[in-house]
């Protein structure tokens, strides 16, 4: 019974001090999480994006991958607080219509640059020094 007690009690201690990585913003202070999201390109250096759009998926083991709009991506995604470097990131190499190929070269040139990120009203926004890079809706998977 003690030992129960004991069991209980240190769960319970160990739920309040470490942090999910799933908690929302404002909770404890820490950014909202990038998981369990699918995040579809919406917006590329102010300009808007057309069907098929680009994606962007977070793995909680500091992966990232997604469609690049004619390819599939994967690779390494570091992330502290709201500082992320993504790379190196590999690719299949399909050819595609010259101007989804060119959205391509710009996107993953995007993620290459981008070192902040935030995330407002279930849109990601990529960033670097001089401001927003790219703005993505999110799609919850199941």
């Amino acid at each position: 019974m003690v030992l129960s007690l004991v069991v209980l009690s240190l769960v319970v201690l160990s739920l309040m001090v470490v942090p999910s990585c799933r908690t929302p913003a404002g909770v404890d202070g820490s950014p909202p999480s990038l998981l369990d999201t699918r995040w579809v390109l919406a917006s590329l250096s102010g300009g808007t994006i057309t069907a098929p759009a680009p994606t962007l998926a977070f793995e909680e083991a500091g992966r990232v991958h997604g469609s690049s709009g004619v390819n599939r991506f994967g690779g390494d995604c570091t992330i502290d607080g709201t500082e992320i470097r993504f790379g190196p990131l590999m690719s299949t190499k399909m050819a595609g219509p010259p101007e989804r190929m060119e959205l391509e070269r710009r996107y993953l040139e995007v993620l290459g640059k981008a070192n902040r990120w935030s995330v407002t009203k279930g849109r990601l926004t990529l960033a670097d020094a001089e401001g927003a890079l790219a703005v993505f809706e999110s799609e919850p998977t199941e």
